[in-house]
């Protein structure tokens, strides 16, 4: 073990491992969904509750990657997203981001009540904090334009983590497991008859015999092809998503991974990496309650998680385009963090995962332009536990023909 502690997540460590087979031949489906993180099992799980035949890819394992080392944050609190979209975009549109947060919240919460899912799950105060008195004014003015759009916000000069100075406070936020949240999920989308497929890595997309460019795939021009789930196959129906195992033919293919496979140079010119770090700790005394994220320049993002009988926080930090070779720098600070502010008396798991971010900071959800076939959700911005719900009501809304008040905000056609 490391100075550190386990080099994994406490969501890996306290679940088993998954053994979905590979995909061993062509197959046909109403929805092919590439990545098994959250933003794919969740719409994997949406479309198959239609009575829709879907169809999961995984290059690894499922919930393995971003999504198994994620801090399990429930909230529509995302920072000082709601200021910066009423001044970059408009009053309008920041409304929109909110109620389509608050409702994926409150959908996470209906499934897992409704399904006795067994996840940590729990109601949360959620603060968005600062240690400096300068800093004051910045979270009293996003509370003011939270509450503006009707979001559970207020200030407080208390909060439960003793070195901050004020904070925002959403009220009736949630922290869960995410991992059993979602291998819960997983098996019901292959009772409801749908596939998980691991160790099967999409390579490409092919919308009417044409490629639009993915993995070590030519660039092409896309041909009309209808939108309609349910009519794969026949010509100028859906698509084909190629993988290393086999393809499957499909009326529409979700491109659910981190990093979009499909048409890849684009999304690397818009998509911005960010990296968090996280410290799974033991304290000697009480474990703050609540979530936690802070305004100040090298600030942390904190929640606690129980483990047996005890509880451990989760304090990590963001930071952007390090090498691999700057990391350990990088969990050192963290730890520095915590033990100036934080009675530490073990660290048991160090993890890092990788989000993307937008120009816009919104999310990309929604049908590729020129694709009628093809759709996707990325750039989170490390908001993707509401963030990847809302993209899964939107695409669930988009494939079986209903309106949807949000997607016209999270449409990729703005920007792509």
């Amino acid at each position: 073990m490391s100075l550190w502690g386990k080099s994994t997540s406490v969501w890996l460590d306290t679940t088993p491992a998954t053994n979905y087979e590979t995909l061993a031949d062509e197959l046909t489906v109403d929805v092919a969904v590439a990545g098994g993180g959250i933003a794919g099992l969740v719409a994997a799980y949406f479309l198959s509750q239609q009575g829709l035949k879907v169809a999961v890819v995984e290059t690894l394992r499922i919930v393995q990657d971003v999504s198994g080392y994620t801090l399990g944050k429930i909230t529509s609190e995302h920072g000082q997203r709601y200021g910066l979209l009423a001044r970059t975009l408009g009053q309008e549109k920041a409304q929109v981001y909110a109620d389509a947060n608050m409702a994926a919240l409150e959908r996470i919460v209906s499934i897992i009540q409704s399904n006795g899912i067994d996840c940590d799950f729990k109601r949360a105060d959620a603060f968005l904090y600062t240690e400096f008195e300068e800093n004051i004014p910045v979270i009293k003015a996003e509370v003011e334009q939270a509450r503006r759009l009707g979001l559970p916000a207020s200030y407080t000069g208390e909060t439960p983590l003793p070195f901050a100075r004020g904070a925002m406070r959403f009220e009736n936020q949630a922290q869960f497991h995410p991992r059993r949240y979602l291998l819960f999920l997983a098996r019901e989308i292959v009772a409801a008859g749908g596939f998980i497929f691991e160790e099967t890595r999409a390579l490409d997309i092919v919308e009417d015999g044409v490629s639009k460019g993915g993995v070590d795939a030519s660039p092409g021009v896309v041909g009309e092809s209808s939108a309609v789930a349910g009519a794969p196959g026949k010509s100028g129906k859906g698509a084909v998503l190629k993988t290393d195992r086999g393809d499957i033919r499909a009326g529409n293919v979700v491109v659910a991974t981190n990093t979009p496979f499909y048409r890849r140079e684009r999304f690397a010119q818009l998509l911005t990496p960010r990296r968090r770090f996280v410290l799974g700790i033991r304290l000697d005394g009480p474990v703050p309650e609540g979530l936690h994220y802070s305004v100040d320049p090298y600030g942390g993002s904190i929640r606690n998680q129980p483990v047996g009988e005890e509880k451990l926080l989760l304090v990590s930090s963001w930071d952007d385009n390090l090498r691999p070779s700057d990391f350990q720098k990088q969990f050192a600070k963290v730890e520095s963090y915590a033990r100036a502010r934080l009675p530490v008396r073990s660290i048991d798991y160090h993890w890092f995962h990788q989000d993307q971010q937008t120009p816009d900071r919104v999310p990309f959800i929604g049908r590729l332009p020129e694709s009628r076939s093809v759709l996707v959700a990325a750039g989170f911005g490390g908001w993707g536990m509401t963030t990847s719900c809302a993209a899964a009501m939107i695409l669930t809304d988009l494939i079986t023909g209903r309106d949807n008040p949000w997607a016209a905000l999270y449409d990729p056609a703005r920007i792509f």
